[in-house]
């Protein structure tokens, strides 16, 4: 039996190098427990215990193999490969008092992004002196009125060239009437758009009147503005005031080195916690505080910028918080865009418009729709 023990000892020593080193870990220590489990099965020396062994054993697989499962859809963000054009590789992203992260400024870089050996995409993206993602200028005199786009990385245009991009698409057919403004970046949400309006961080860079304000939202967006996404270690933080708006309280913190946070941070390696924490975790009071940070943002665009209109597009996934998101704004009466109402077949497939099943930012083909869509139904002239 003495064995059995020295096989549990070793499995918990391989987990807690997994936990440190692996991609996927739990998938490693499901394994670890599996063949643990099949050891005691067929060199058990009585049945209760290799009865035991198998029903853990079971466990173990199933566990596992939805733990790969998730793994094989989802992107691990560790696989980024960003370089300059001299071939180095350089960071995409610096700290940011106010937001958080933000992107370097000053820099023109190839992003690749792997899953395993495969290669998802390899694209280039230019962040101007101003930290933003370039927007396309007309010859001349530039116009006095432009429009603002916020959101993730969805209206960044993770996957895209700097000439893919859904705001960059947009604003190309207006260039002559309107400049264009892309505030959004990789893990953002609608509370970055409630800080930079509120910091005076889109007036210091913005030398225009605002004629239109546009946030891509998605279900996600809400469970960072309750600082529920593992990975963001900072950002900007609002609670719901007595009145219904979003109040600012400073910046997210999480003391890494204390021991609830170290067993968090771990437990949130696992995609099926991942899952757990979208699917379920999720509450009506968050669900509450990012409508009101969207409405504390439209409000504050529309007090601020004479004549602005405010809308959101919702990439709607038939999801309950996607739902939920949907009927949240349009009780706070701001104008919403559903994707599944401008994507044809979106409703049915919406697969077909993402840029694969590992890394499910959307397509060429929808940035195209999309900016289409933005262009002649948003932006009039």
């Amino acid at each position: 039996m003495w064995k059995s023990g020295v096989l549990v000892v070793l499995a918990l020593l391989f987990s807690v190098v997994a936990l440190q080193y692996f991609i996927a870990p739990y998938v490693w220590i499901c394994l670890a427990g599996l063949l643990d489990c099949i050891y005691v099965a067929l060199h058990g020396r009585n049945v209760v215990n290799r009865a035991i062994a198998v029903n853990v054993g079971v466990v173990f697989l199933v566990l596992g193999s939805f733990e790969g499962y998730l793994y094989t859809r989802s992107g691990d963000p560790r696989l980024d490969e960003i370089r300059n054009e001299d071939g180095e590789r350089v960071k995409r992203d610096e700290k940011h008092d106010i937001l958080g992260w933000a992107p370097v400024k000053n820099q023109a870089v190839s992003w690749r992004r792997y899953f395993g050996n495969s290669l998802l995409f390899d694209v280039r993206f230019t962040i101007d002196k101003s930290g933003l993602r370039i927007s396309p200028r007309g010859p001349g005199r530039q116009p006095e009125e432009c429009v603002l786009f916020f959101g993730g990385s969805f209206t960044f245009g993770a996957g895209m060239n700097d000439k893919e991009t859904m705001p960059y698409l947009a604003a190309s057919r207006h260039l002559d009437k309107y400049r264009a403004y892309n505030f959004a970046y990789s893990g953002y949400g609608a509370h970055h758009m409630l800080a930079a309006l509120q910091h005076q961080i889109v007036d210091n860079i913005i030398d225009c009147q605002p004629r239109y304000t546009i946030y891509l939202g998605i279900a996600d967006h809400i469970r960072r503005s309750a600082n529920k996404a593992s990975w963001a270690q900072s950002g900007p933080e609002f609670i719901l005031a007595e009145n219904g708006a979003a109040t600012y309280r400073g910046q997210f913190r999480r003391d890494r080195d204390s021991v609830p946070e170290m067993i968090k941070a771990r437990l949130r390696r696992s995609f099926i916690m991942q899952l757990l924490i979208e699917r379920f975790l999720v509450t009506d009071a968050d669900i509450a505080l990012f409508t009101a940070i969207v409405d504390s943002s439209r409000r504050l665009v529309e007090r601020r910028y004479d004549g602005n209109e405010f809308h959101v597009l919702v990439w709607d996934d038939n999801s309950r918080l996607s739902e939920e998101l949907v009927a949240g704004l349009k009780e706070k009466g701001i104008r919403v865009h559903l994707i599944s109402e401008i994507l044809p077949g979106f409703s049915d497939m919406p697969q077909q418009y993402v840029l694969s099943e590992q890394d499910g930012h959307p397509s060429r083909e929808a940035h195209r729709f999309i900016a289409t869509y933005v262009s002649e139904q948003i932006i009039r002239e």
